[in-house]
């Protein structure tokens, strides 16, 4: 009888311990520190924010604490505190720049008929200009950009 008393004994220690060790909460340990980890961490963070257009001075900066002052990185100064404009705002500059592009009328000789001073004013009144893929040449490239920035 004795043995079995020190047995359940044993046992009953066992178990005090274990319920002692369950109820009191285990240290956690520190998390690791990885830097690759940190570096995407961040230049997600400045994906996020460029892609919503808004400024992203803080996330810029954030970014540079942890991956450097790289080249990568100074493209992106200029737009930092006012965020990358919008495509209606890039549209809007593209089609004040395109007909800086049109290329020059060419000057024809001057008509010597009625009928060829007439065609001479109405080609300066109206122009008919191919926008499909057709269109060849530069003036067709900038139709095409022309009708693409418009819609």
């Amino acid at each position: 009888m004795s043995a079995i008393e020190e047995r359940i004994g044993r046992i009953e220690r066992a178990t005090a311990a274990l319920t002692a060790a369950a109820a009191a909460p285990a240290p956690a340990p520190p998390p690791a520190e990885d830097a690759n980890a940190r570096k995407v961490g961040a230049l997600i963070d400045l994906d996020k924010a460029m892609r919503h257009g808004a400024p992203y001075a803080p996330a810029l900066a954030a970014a540079r604490a942890v991956v450097g002052d790289s080249d990568a990185l100074k493209a992106l100064d200029p737009f930092a505190y006012t965020g990358i404009p919008g495509v209606d705002a890039l549209c809007k500059e593209l089609l004040g720049l395109l007909p800086q592009l049109a290329p020059k009328p060419q000057s024809q000789p001057a008509p010597s008929g009625i009928v060829e001073r007439l065609q001479q004013s109405f080609a300066k009144l109206v122009r008919v200009q191919r926008t499909d893929a057709l269109a060849g040449g530069a003036a067709g490239i900038i139709a095409r950009a022309t009708a693409a920035a418009q819609r």
